[in-house]
């Protein structure tokens, strides 16, 4: 009788772990603003997610409604926005009780370091990760939401829905 080791039972379960096809692609994090709109960040520019109770984000008196306020998280402090809000998607929920966060890496003055500030953006939800090739990218502007062309950069099709590819960089420009 022959027995399997623990190796060979992964290996036999989950084969595309151990296959050795490199996938291509961009990889994305996909979220949502709203109940029937999405969007999509490129992966290189998130530092993590968190999930946050709202008393975890100080608020800030005389800052722009999309403004939540500020946080510290690993010896790091850095401020907060409503995404949906900054992007004039939604009126900022003042009942809300918990923040899906995506924390993104910005550029500091001088471009040494790509992610050394960071900036939460809080989302309804965080939904998955997803690779994305140039071509299933499309850039037609008469297809994206009026509110969200300053900030996109093309949309795409994912399970039957559109999602918005978002410019980082965009978002925190002056208004």
């Amino acid at each position: 009788m022959q027995t399997e080791t623990t190796f060979e039972r992964l290996q036999s379960l989950l084969p595309e772990v151990f296959s050795s096809k490199r996938q291509t692609g961009e990889l994305y994090l996909r979220f949502c603003l709203s109940s029937s709109l999405y969007a999509a960040v490129p992966l290189t520019r998130i530092v993590e997610t968190l999930r946050l109770s709202t008393i975890s984000i100080t608020p800030i008196p005389n800052m722009p409604a999309y403004t939540l306020g500020l946080m510290g998280n690993r010896s790091q402090v850095f401020w907060v926005l409503d995404l949906a809000q900054r992007l004039n998607l939604t009126q900022g929920n003042k009942r809300i009780r918990h923040h899906n966060v995506v924390v993104v890496g910005l550029p500091d003055i001088t471009h040494q370091n790509p992610n050394s500030l960071l900036l939460g953006l809080s989302v309804q939800q965080i939904q998955t990760t997803l690779r994305l090739h140039p071509e299933e990218v499309n850039f037609e502007a008469d297809d994206i939401v009026p509110e969200l062309q300053p900030y996109c950069q093309g949309w795409f099709k994912h399970q039957g829905e559109q999602t918005f590819l978002l410019n980082v960089d965009a978002l925190v420009s002056t208004d």
